[in-house]
């Protein structure tokens, strides 16, 4: 007798992943009706940062059951201890770095050192659908390209922490014209609303503007030949009460105390980070006459009140 047994859908499950004196965990998870969620809080300096395909700190997925989990520990400490339960997935899950794998099913925690670590974090027991490749539109070069950039931003493999010295010329001052140098392996480009405290997606026709930070993420090392609109000014930036993320104007590095003279008596800290070693850096604190501020490099910057930053 022949017995057809029902197909059965996987039930929706979910793990988190907690840290020792984390800012605040991350959660995986497989739905028919998958979900994400931005971090909206900017990043403590003495805390455990953690985050899922570049910036969410909550990602559910219904195929390709693969996340990009990045975690950096402060100096501040020696180690921190990730912690889950994945007794709910109905099939495997696996954390892998550098060619080494552990298995999360069997094994429900990790110390890790200090330093930032990218780990591939792998489920499977759900359908998984290939993706349909996307078709990059052609970009024509524009005739009155210069011979020679005014200014080369310098990129990491990795998260960069970015800005643009300048107003750039139109049609090289988008996202779009990034992308025809930088191969950003599936990551968005992301700026940050300091009234709102939420991250904002670059899309392809984003203008970029001086005196603001970005995220960008290039998978290889690579150079971006920047263009200045030499008839353009430098527009104020408005800065609220807490984090900003904003950007350095000028080709020439200067210490912070030059940079935020217009913000003499408002400001706390301000840090950038470290694309090469994916870090963030030591932050700055009034006056700021010894730390030296570079040129295409963006900042987290504290400010105890309402101010407007000027170029």
């Amino acid at each position: 007798m022949l017995i057809l047994v029902p197909v059965v859908a996987t039930a929706d499950w979910e793990v988190t992943i907690s840290a020792t004196n984390q800012q605040f965990p991350v959660t995986i998870g497989y739905s028919n009706t998958p979900r994400e969620d931005y971090i909206e809080d900017p990043p403590e300096m003495n805390k455990v940062y953690m985050e899922l395909d570049g910036l969410f700190w909550f990602k559910t997925k219904s195929s390709d059951l693969t996340w990009e989990f990045v975690v950096s520990v402060p100096d501040s400490m020696q180690s921190t201890t990730l912690s889950w339960d994945a007794s709910a997935v109905p099939g495997s899950l696996s954390m892998t770095k550098d060619g080494s794998s552990i298995d999360m099913k069997t094994q429900n925690s990790l110390v890790v050192n200090t330093g930032a670590y990218t780990y591939m974090i792998t489920a499977s027991g759900s359908p998984t659908v290939t993706p349909t490749p996307t078709v990059t539109p052609t970009t024509t070069t524009p005739t009155t390209t210069p011979v020679e950039p005014d200014f080369m931003l310098e990129l990491y493999p990795g998260w960069n922490l970015i800005s643009f010295p300048e107003p750039l010329q139109t049609g090289k001052n988008t996202a779009s014209y990034l992308n025809t140098f930088v191969n950003p392996a599936s990551h968005s480009m992301w700026n940050y609303n300091a009234q709102t405290g939420k991250y904002v997606q670059m899309f392809a026709e984003s203008v970029l503007t001086p005196l603001d930070g970005y995220w960008l993420y290039s998978g290889t090392a690579t150079s971006v030949p920047l263009y200045f609109n030499d008839g353009s000014s430098i527009a104020d930036k408005q800065l609220y009460t807490g984090w900003n993320m904003v950007g350095f104007a000028g080709t020439t590095s200067k210490t912070a105390d030059v940079m935020l003279t217009s913000l003499t008596g408002s400001w706390d800290y301000i840090f950038g980070f470290d694309a090469s070693t994916q870090r963030y850096e030591d932050q700055i604190v009034p006056p700021g006459t010894t730390a030296t501020m570079t040129p295409g490099k963006g900042d987290w910057l504290y400010v105890h009140e309402n101010c407007v930053l000027t170029a």
